[in-house]
């Protein structure tokens, strides 16, 4: 009790000092929280009826050895968003994937819409590096079936949605087969 009272005490003389201010942590406080609530809040996009679906296949076999994002094969639609619109845009894409040769790998898979400016935007959420498509806990894995789904909202224009893979390092080879890339495009995007 005597500590409580003693560091009262301090306190209040700091304060007529104006060396010590209680808002000041306060303050610092309320903002860490303001900044940690934005940067956990789920984003939600919305639309009406279906304007078009797109869907790309293929049953042959490809492999990624780049630690950069490369793009897979084909594996690419076309899409308009006619003038005056917005679309919410969501891609699916499904494969059967293995990810070998290293120990604890992780393999890589983003989906980025590209405008006919060749600006490329990673489809939410864009997680970057940050998503494992696939991984394995030993030098040699299976192939198993995978599926990944990102949306975005678009303005008028062309795009290509592409799917791109990466090595999550040197050594590993990210491989996929029996892809289905599934794009919707839905009116009254917000």
């Amino acid at each position: 009790m005597a500590a409580a009272k003693d560091l009262h005490e301090w306190i209040r003389r700091q304060k007529g000092l104006k060396m010590f201010n209680l808002k000041t942590p306060l303050r610092l406080v309320v903002l860490a929280l303001a900044l940690t609530t934005t940067m956990l809040a789920a984003v939600t996009h919305t639309g009406t009826t279906i304007a078009k679906i797109t869907v790309v296949t293929e049953i042959n076999f490809w492999p990624i050895t780049s630690t950069s994002f490369t793009d897979v094969p084909g594996a690419a639609a076309t899409i308009t968003v006619p003038a005056g619109v917005k679309q919410l845009v969501v891609a699916s894409f499904t494969s059967e994937s293995s990810c070998i040769g290293s120990s604890n790998a992780q393999c890589h898979l983003r989906i980025v819409a590209v405008n006919s400016s060749n600006v490329l935007v990673e489809l939410s959420p864009a997680a970057g590096l940050d998503f494992a498509y696939d991984s394995s806990a030993t030098q040699q894995d299976f192939f198993e079936g995978h599926a990944a789904n990102r949306s975005i909202v678009l303005g008028p224009g062309t795009y290509k949605i592409k799917i791109q893979g990466a090595a999550g390092v040197s050594g590993v080879t990210f491989r996929f087969d029996d892809w289905h890339l599934q794009v919707i495009q839905y009116n009254g995007g917000v």
